[in-house]
């Protein structure tokens, strides 16, 4: 009898957690494609005073602060490092959330640096925090399981691709040679 009731509880909590999983899933990625868009817009030669690019920094806030809570409610859901329930993997463990903390930190950073007015001139090397924001579109491949299973066999093939590289640069070297 207790196992039937347990199916059934387990049942009920996999079906929600199916429903509100696809609405907050598609939540974040019309949040990662206006944050593209965001980014495509976004040009340095533009005067930073003008209307525009003001739009773009209110709206470049409320999508990493959007982003900000997604994390938080999913390592909180999840746990951060360790979870006690056996049948739910913590935040970290999955190296697509690593790489979405990386890029929600990064935002977040960026997003410090600009709110306190701090000249960049004076911290050149924290101009590549800017540049960081261009890895927001591989969130949306956590997000869709068939991107991920293309992007880790593309990972997988990478130790192959580079004998074949390196065989292609040794017959153009030797051709080079050649050829002088």
């Amino acid at each position: 009898m207790k196992n039937w009731k347990k199916s059934i509880y387990i049942k009920k909590i996999t079906e929600v957690k199916i429903k509100w999983n696809a609405i907050f899933d598609n939540f974040i990625t019309l949040l990662i494609v206006i944050s593209s868009v965001i980014l495509v817009l976004d040009n340095p030669r533009n005067d930073p005073k003008s209307n525009q690019m003001l739009v773009l920094y209110y709206m470049d806030m409320v999508t990493t602060f959007l982003f900000l809570l997604e994390a938080i409610i999913k390592i909180i859901a999840k746990g951060f490092i360790w979870q006690s329930n056996p049948l739910i993997e913590p935040y970290l463990s999955s190296s697509w959330n690593r790489l979405d903390l990386f890029v929600v930190l990064a935002s977040l950073m960026n997003l410090g640096f600009d709110m306190a007015n701090i000249n960049m001139s004076q911290f050149s090397s924290l101009k590549a925090l800017r540049a960081l924001r261009g890895l927001r579109p591989l969130r949306v491949i956590s997000k869709n399981e068939g991107l991920r299973l293309v992007v880790n066999a593309l990972f997988a093939s990478m130790p192959s691709m580079f004998n074949v590289l390196l065989i292609c640069f040794l017959f153009i070297l030797i051709f080079a040679i050649m050829g002088m």
